[in-house]
């Protein structure tokens, strides 16, 4: 500091006091900078100390298909739905006869907290295929009359299966019951909730071509009313789940008895209102409506929240798409408040996006690939996938966002690489498939959340 600014500041003190005072007041400031350096850098790592640590979800991998193998390269063990005490219901191929070709899915449960198989593929000493299981273990499925699973003869019966392995008959259809005039075999039981009551799909084949029905339970007694189309009662109607308050979703036409120029039907999804058989249009106004533009409803929460997907865009015409293959978005609906929210990625162009399943926290499940923008010409002009884009998603409605599960394993010594989540429970426990590497030979996967700090 120069001599002359010194004698401007302290005027009326002499320059030579000012040469022996200074440095002393220096030493005295540089001093007291110190200590309040060191009180706010204490303050701060207090602070940082009595901040929780931000945890990250990791999940780890039981693989069925070392659990329980079964026929090579069947994947083993398949799991169809999970319930939110981690009962697991699947499924693994069996031989019918030493000297058949034929095979038949024999059901079992995994408890996830024991590590423990049991049995639930017979009701009365039939075979019993399982479809969902509720909170309470219960499962409802169908019993054929017969073995011949080309051709199922009439009748067949529909059951809950309670865990103590005892059943509940919920009705008997063949092609000639005036209740559903559905045939035997097209009977497809799709869920059921805490409250025992179900959903079931069928195909009249009297009127194959707008045959398609969705049933659910009455609300009281026995007995089903059918879910009417959005676009009437000779509409197709295809129902995917329900929730406790019997509230159903799914996908329904709306043009197919007058499909226009075109003579294709668009679907849209739906929320159905309880115990009435009629349909909410899901579909937004802003969304495309013309062939090929379809949207579905996969899952839903007690609170009214629906998670599915809508088409944005196509792509590459093919035989089996002819109006394009078809780009879709991931979405939620508040049935609530009447609005719906995408998920993920919306900027990156051909990416197709899908939820499966939605937890009462609002968690998602679902899986995503990205097309190439070409035909394949060995598979009638089917679009290409870009290579390793397919994979398994997990996110949340809140944040809007969609991890790649790949990213969030404890663990993955086989290398496999998850395409797909299925389902989801409200622990956060996750049903998936799974690829080798090599071989692309099938796994399938429960994953457990891991907090990991």
């Amino acid at each position: 500091m120069k001599t002359d600014n010194i004698h401007l500041i302290n005027f009326k003190i002499g320059k030579q006091m000012t040469e022996q005072v200074l440095p002393t007041v220096m030493r005295r400031l540089r001093w007291l900078l110190t200590r309040a350096n060191l009180c706010l850098a204490l303050g701060l790592a207090a602070t940082l100390v009595s901040l929780p640590a931000q945890a990250v979800t990791y999940y780890k991998i039981t693989d069925f298909t070392k659990l329980y193998p079964g026929q090579p390269n069947s994947g083993g063990f398949t799991p169809t739905a999970i319930n939110n005490n981690g009962l697991v219901l699947g499924y693994f191929n069996e031989q019918l006869w030493w000297w058949s070709s034929q095979y038949t899915p024999t059901y079992k449960l995994f408890n996830s907290r024991t590590g423990k198989f049991s049995d639930v593929h017979l009701v009365n000493g039939k075979y019993y295929f399982a479809a969902d299981i509720n909170n309470l273990g219960q499962s409802v499925g169908a019993v054929a009359a017969s073995l011949d699973f080309i051709d199922i003869i009439d009748p067949t019966l529909l059951y809950i299966r309670n865990l103590n392995g005892s059943a509940d008959l919920l009705g008997t259809f063949t092609r000639t019951n005036p209740q559903t005039s559905v045939r035997a075999r097209t009977v497809e039981p799709k869920a059921i909730n805490d409250n025992g009551k179900i959903t079931f799909n069928s195909v009249n084949f009297n009127n194959y071509i707008y045959g398609y029905k969705s049933y659910a339970s009455k609300a009281t007694g026995s007995g089903f009313y059918p879910l009417v189309s959005l676009e009437g009662p000779k509409g197709i109607v295809i129902s995917n789940s329900l929730n406790n308050r019997s509230q159903v979703v799914g996908w329904s036409t709306i043009n197919s008895l007058n499909p226009g120029p075109s003579g294709v039907s668009i679907s849209h999804a739906f929320i159905s209102l309880p115990f009435s058989g009629k349909l909410a249009d899901l579909h937004r106004a802003n969304w495309p409506k013309r062939p090929g533009f379809d949207s579905m409803a996969n899952s839903l929460t007690d609170a009214g929240m629906v998670a599915g997907n809508y088409t944005y865009a196509t792509g590459v015409r093919s035989f089996v798409a002819p109006y394009g293959t078809p780009y879709q978005r991931a979405v939620v609906w508040d049935t609530v408040k009447n609005t719906a929210k995408v998920l993920g990625d919306k900027l990156t162009p051909r990416k197709s996006a899908t939820l499966s399943d939605i937890n009462q926290s609002n968690q998602v499940v679902g899986k995503e690939v990205t097309y190439s923008g070409h035909g394949d010409a060995i598979s009638h002009g089917t679009e290409t996938r870009m290579d390793g884009s397919e994979h398994a998603l997990v996110g949340d409605v809140a944040s809007g966002q969609l991890v790649n599960l790949n990213g969030v394993l404890l663990g993955n010594p086989d290398m496999l690489r998850l395409v797909e989540a299925t389902k989801i429970n409200n622990a956060g426990q996750i049903l998936a498939k799974a690829l080798e590497a090599t071989v692309n030979a099938p796994h399938y996967l429960l994953l457990t959340p891991v907090q990991v700090p």
